[in-house]
């Protein structure tokens, strides 16, 4: 069931409203006068120019040398590299000399630069506070992002945890000065900071894994209790991102378990996404509610579309498991509406923040809170920075709160969210895609989500297809809970002593033990060896009682080396 078919003149007519509102602006994107428009419109044309085009974006932050660049670009593109950068300009007769190359290599660096740019506040918090100021004198609130996520080692995990720190102090002086703003600062339930910080979970430690969800718990918690601590003194907003589909449960069990705590059960700042295109988000949002009551201290949930669709629906077909997301966009739609009343029901406690650049979803967001006779105040609009600027400033004349998540960091680690960025723009199911490329109508805008007719997958001539059986999907409890059963089941039995049981013959040879690798002083299991003498009693001496005493000959011998 999608949103009830009473309040689509409702939506149809605040939806005509805001498209008024956000008339004659143009996202930067999409605007002719940049590089990345060509980019982008060759993109969304040819699926195997957008690929070359993300795997040369992928690569460029590791190339040094900037001949290097040219020649790479002429690989990736051909042909294309001159349209694509304006080597038509004459940039390409220099490319023929070394210092044309360089001169061509760094304007080839600096376009890409320029497109990252576009949706990154600064690489460093120091660099993005001018921008974020700026956000603020326009009426809009950040939450800022430090690129990085998923570390690879327990430095790298310090290292995030300290620019957490850092990004904290730093906006939290920064903001000290900036003048007041009423929309900003409060909403329905009480006072909102200035600054909000949005978290990786997997940049806080190296050993996230689905596989130990306490063991994770520890690890991660012992470097955002600091973060918490001072997020509480300031006061600072802390909001933790939802990432890959198999890290969603063990992200909900780090948030619930760590705000349950008593030096953090009281903090009314906590928050953290939830994806429209899981198909348990809906069941997620009710535990969390639940859990939210027993707390008894305001959250904040951020409702997302979902930003990793493409990489976990590769990972999950690899792997051979079954596809907890939606497989098409109006099936995210359907149930992103349907969660819209959820969050309102609960205002009480729950400060929702919808994450969205659809101008459909966002009237039927307005329509929902009219209905209700909820304050303009008790609801949160996000979008991301660089994008959607003309449904931003359409919301910020209606007089709603609007927060710009604003990521912060170098070009090299931005690469995959500006890779991401790309994603939704260039999709075929991309809003703004709709809104300002192919310039559909707004009534087909604003109309309501259809799921597609499901497909029956039928096998012809009775044949039976042959598939690998996938191994165990560590992020279901069911798994988990076999796992440990069987775990527990052979930890019963450690040290016992197995006696060998071949027919003629009775083992005399030494006890020999088996040790744990990882414990070295646990003992796995003793069993008895053979001797040579053992093989004495075996009758006859035939070619294949030789060979019989032969092979056992053999097997002593190797079991020894």
């Amino acid at each position: 069931m999608t949103t009830s078919p009473s309040l689509e003149p409702t939506i149809l007519r605040i939806g005509e409203q805001l498209a008024q509102l956000s008339a004659g602006l143009s996202p930067s994107i999409f605007d002719s006068r940049w590089w990345s428009h060509s980019a982008v419109n060759l993109a969304m044309k040819d699926a195997s120019f957008k690929t070359r085009l993300f795997h040369f974006i992928d690569v460029l932050p590791v190339i040094q040398d900037d001949e290097r660049v040219v020649s790479l670009a002429e690989e990736y593109f051909g042909r294309e590299s001159s349209k694509l950068f304006g080597l038509q300009w004459g940039l390409k007769a220099l490319a023929s000399t070394s210092v044309g190359a360089r001169l061509t290599g760094k304007s080839i660096r600096k376009q890409i630069e320029q497109m990252a740019k576009t949706f990154i506040a600064g690489a460093s918090v120091e660099e993005a506070v001018p921008a974020l100021s700026q956000l603020w004198t326009n009426g809009r609130a950040w939450s800022v992002d430090l690129l990085g996520e998923a570390t690879i080692s327990e430095q790298e995990a310090d290292r995030y945890r300290d620019q957490c720190l850092n990004a904290l102090v730093e906006l939290g002086h920064a903001t000290k000065t900036w003048s007041s703003n009423h929309l900003l600062e409060r909403d329905h339930l009480g006072s909102i900071p200035r600054v909000q910080l949005s978290l990786k979970i997997s940049a806080l430690s190296s050993r996230l894994d689905p596989i130990d969800p306490d063991g994770s718990y520890e690890s991660v918690a012992a470097r955002l209790r600091p973060l918490v601590d001072l997020a509480q003194s300031l006061p600072a907003g802390l909001i933790f991102d939802m990432e890959q589909a198999e890290t969603k449960d063990l992200i909900l069990h780090i948030f619930k378990q760590l705000f349950a705590e008593p030096a953090y059960r009281s903090y009314p700042y906590a928050g953290l996404a939830l994806q429209a295109y899981h198909r348990e988000t809906e069941r997620d949002v009710q535990n969390l509610v639940a859990w939210t009551r027993t707390r008894q201290a305001p959250i904040t949930i951020r409702l997302v579309k979902g930003a990793y669709w493409d990489s976990d629906t590769v990972r999950y077909r690899q792997s051979g498991w079954p596809l907890p997301l939606f497989s098409h966009k109006a099936e995210t739609d359907i149930q992103y509406e349907r969660l819209i009343p959820v969050l309102f029901e609960q205002a009480d406690l729950i400060r929702p923040a919808f994450g969205t650049h659809n101008l459909r979803t966002l009237a039927a967001i307005e329509a929902h809170a009219e209905a209700r006779g909820l304050a303009s105040d008790a609801r949160e609009y996000q979008m991301i920075f660089g994008m959607a600027e003309p449904f931003q400033q359409a919301m910020v004349k209606l007089g709603r709160r609007v927060r710009l998540y604003s990521p912060v960091g170098r070009l090299l680690p931005g690469m995959a969210y500006l890779v991401r960025r790309l994603l939704e723009n260039t999709s075929n199911e991309s809003f703004l895609q709709k809104e300002y490329l192919q310039s559909q109508p707004l009534a087909q805008l604003l109309a309501p989500p259809t799921a597609p007719a499901q497909i029956q997958h039928t096998t012809t001539n009775g044949e039976k297809s042959f598939s690998n059986e996938p191994h165990s999907d560590f992020s279901q409890a069911a798994v988990r809970k076999a796992m440990q059963a069987s775990i527990g089941s052979v930890q019963s039995q450690l040290g016992r002593e197995w006696h060998g049981q071949t027919p003629g013959i009775r083992l005399t040879g030494p006890w020999l033990e088996s040790h744990n690798p990882c414990k070295p002083t646990e003992v796995v299991a003793r069993v008895q060896s053979a001797a040579v003498s053992d093989l004495d009693p075996i009758n006859g001496n035939s070619g294949s009682e030789k060979l019989r005493k032969h092979d056992l000959k053999f097997c002593v011998r190797q079991r020894w080396r």
